[in-house]
């Protein structure tokens, strides 16, 4: 049994699928399996599932870091279903961030909230 799906698109306009999970499946996510993996040709739904991500529309990319009003507060969120991923480095980062005053070997400075307020986008073309 293999769990497969589609990450939402970082466009804040599209909207939800308009069709059951079912037809979703076999007209946008069965093409790309039997395209890469030809052995999923024959393969059937045994249940779905809708989950929620946690996406940043406005340039796609992570929110890391102090807000910048409210100083307690410390953020890692936008991840669009990668937390697990970039979890592990986010976590240094951030705990050198408290512990060194700063970032040390990692730098996530690009991701901070303050871009918006600044209106800087950080484009990352291949974040994935």
């Amino acid at each position: 049994q293999f769990q497969v799906g589609i990450l939402p698109s970082n466009h804040p306009n599209e909207k939800l699928p308009d069709r059951t999970p079912e037809q979703f499946f076999e007209e946008e996510v069965r093409p790309i399996l039997e395209y890469r993996l030809p052995g999923f040709a024959d393969c059937q739904i045994l249940n779905t599932r809708t989950v929620d991500f946690d996406l940043n529309y406005i340039d796609g990319t992570p929110i890391i870091g102090q807000h910048p009003e409210f100083t307690n507060i410390y953020m890692a969120t936008g991840f669009n279903g990668r937390g697990p991923m970039f979890g592990p480095a986010v976590a240094r980062a951030i705990s050198e961030y408290f512990m060194d005053d700063g970032y040390v070997n990692i730098d996530f400075s690009r991701f901070s909230f303050d871009r918006f307020l600044n209106q800087k986008e950080t484009v990352e073309n291949f974040f994935v």
